[in-house]
């Protein structure tokens, strides 16, 4: 058996005993409360036994492994820097395409209503023109009419959007929109949905250990506490 392995199986035995020990014991009076103490103590000086014994095995592989981290880091860590600088001038130019792309698209609907109510109401005009209209001029308005509701059957024109994902011989890139936010008034969001401020634990624990004893909605009490030193 290994090393290791039979140290395990040495700790897991006088563990699994000493545990079953624990079990059993009740505090009730001055002897098993100190019964209880020298258990504790037993505990504590167990588990930096197993503690020591864990570095023993692991601190100089994890030293060995956090230095190659480290080296390896070091080189990546232009690249990473590299890759950020691209990505921003990149993302700068594809979102002024797609903006420009957009104002294009806007400009051509607005042009285009304008060009259909003016075709409708020029229908409406040959309508009226016909009731009077001689037969000549009937045929003109008739073809008139025909290229008018032509024209306002075709599809508007499309404007072509920016590619999303651009492929290589070495790959691809790909740019998408993501939902961000940030806060610009944090009164009326708490009006709004209270539900979002979640009590902070961490900073609630310094701000009482620090003195603070009177917090509205907040009740601030003393409870017991064991450490146990060996």
């Amino acid at each position: 058996m290994e090393p290791l392995q039979e140290k395990l199986e040495i700790i897991k035995a006088d563990v699994a005993t000493f545990v079953e020990s624990c079990k059993s014991i009740q505090v009730f009076n001055e002897e098993t409360k100190m019964c209880a103490i020298n258990f504790l103590q037993q505990i504590k000086t167990r588990a930096k036994r197993i503690e020591e014994l864990r570095k023993e095995f692991t601190g100089d592989l994890n030293a060995q492994i956090k230095k190659i981290n480290n080296m390896f880091k070091m080189q990546s860590e232009p690249l990473d820097a590299a890759e950020e600088i691209l990505k921003k001038n990149l993302k700068t130019y594809l979102d002024k395409l797609e903006r420009e792309a957009y104002e294009e698209a806007d400009r051509l609907r607005k042009e285009q209503e304008v060009k259909r109510i003016e075709e409708e109401k020029r229908l409406a005009e040959l309508e009226k023109l016909e009731e009077t209209a001689k037969p000549k001029e009937l045929e003109g308005i008739k073809r008139e009419q025909a290229a008018i509701e032509e024209a306002l059957m075709t599809p508007a024109e499309m404007v072509a959007t920016p590619q999303k994902t651009i492929r290589t011989g070495e790959g691809s890139v790909t740019m998408k929109k993501v939902w961000k936010w940030k806060v610009i008034n944090e009164e009326e969001l708490r009006k709004a949905r209270p539900d979002l401020f979640i009590l902070d634990e961490k900073t609630m624990n310094r701000i009482v250990v620090n003195g603070e004893r009177d917090l509205p909605g907040i009740e601030i009490y003393q409870d017991s506490q064991l450490s146990v030193s060996i």
